[in-house]
């Protein structure tokens, strides 16, 4: 279950996270048929491990945008939604362990074996194009921490769009090796997962022009008017809002971006937080994990692939959701006083 669990969480940072659950649930069909047992608890150790970094490391888009609006450094918000991932997975093993006592559901007769090769890549090379970006990006933010000038070559390695074409060119260099492709066969099976990402992209889009919207409405000024005179905790505002927009339209991706660009119209441009502003930005992907119910694809999808009814996928999905973001509330507002980062 641990292994999973971090399979799910590397997965998804680079990956959607429907995506994510549709590469690791074989495995975790596989394992429980070779046990017989623990089958709710591996689809709560993949689901719960691949939501983790879906909504708090970039480039998973919803945190990749929240960075971008909130104007954070993304090696800045890696590493801080990397470090704020350790309680939520140690969450998420005892959330699976103890509904994994108290549920008994039957394994789905079978599953699909597609796309596996009989040639696979080690594991080293496996992870290359998730770490290969991650490093890229992550050592160009510590080389500007540390030095007063860095040199610009630095910048470039850092890039995020050179970093992501990295990753990208090996994952393709290490599929066409892996199944033996020609130059023509692999960008013929490129075409469907090349679908996918457009579907990505287009969400992504569309919740970035409704958060502008939200923005030019204003909304912000709206909420400010609402609260004033009163004593308002941004970050406990971050994560209610982004709460509303993931339980109202079920699309975490759309809360996170929405959620942040109310809160930079609310914030203004000359805000003074006594903490900094990546931990507006944890508040509200937490925010994004409540609830999960019968409006997010990612519940049908689970509901489907397991053979869960509504109820077992509320017992099990839903409530992994909605423990992970009340938990990561409360892990906010401890690290926002004890390390404010400012």
């Amino acid at each position: 279950s641990l292994a999973l669990i971090f399979a799910g969480f590397i997965l998804s940072i680079p990956v959607f996270l429907d995506t994510v659950f549709f590469l690791l649930i074989p495995v975790g069909i596989a394992l429980a048929k070779r046990t017989g047992k623990d089958f709710v608890l591996y689809v709560i150790a993949i689901s719960g491990g691949a939501s983790i970094s879906h909504s708090l490391v970039p480039p998973t888009p919803g945190p990749l945008i929240m960075a971008e609006t909130l104007q954070i450094d993304l090696g800045v918000t890696m590493l801080a939604g990397i470090a704020a991932a350790v309680v939520p997975i140690v969450t998420v093993l005892i959330i699976a362990r103890r509904v994994n006592n108290k549920l008994i559901i039957p394994l789905p007769d079978a599953f699909d074996d597609a796309g596996r090769s009989d040639n696979p890549p080690s594991i080293f090379l496996s992870v290359l194009p998730i770490i290969i970006p991650v490093a890229m990006i992550s050592y160009a933010s510590i080389v500007n921490v540390f030095t007063a000038n860095p040199p610009t070559w630095v910048a470039f390695v850092g890039n995020k769009n050179l970093a992501m074409s990295a990753g990208a060119a090996i994952a393709l260099a290490l599929w066409a090796r892996s199944h033996k492709l020609s130059s023509h066969s692999l960008w013929k099976s490129c075409a469907h997962p090349l679908e996918v990402a457009g579907v990505i992209i287009l969400i992504t889009s569309a919740g970035g022009a409704y958060g502008a919207m939200l923005r030019h409405s204003g909304v912000g000024d709206a909420i400010t008017n609402v609260t004033q005179g009163i004593e308002v905790n941004y970050i406990l505002l971050a994560w209610g809002i982004a709460a509303f927009m993931k339980t109202a339209q079920g699309s975490s991706t759309v809360a996170m971006i929405t959620g942040s660009a109310i809160m930079v119209a609310l914030l203004g441009p000359d805000a003074e937080l006594p903490y900094h502003p990546v931990y507006i930005l944890l508040a509200t992907g937490f925010g994004a994990m409540v609830v999960s119910w019968m409006n997010d694809s990612g519940f049908w999808i689970v509901s489907r692939m397991t053979g869960f009814n509504e109820t077992q996928t509320l017992q099990t999905w839903s409530l992994t959701f909605a423990s992970l973001g009340i938990v990561g509330l409360f892990q906010v507002l401890l690290f926002s006083w004890l390390i404010p980062l400012v």
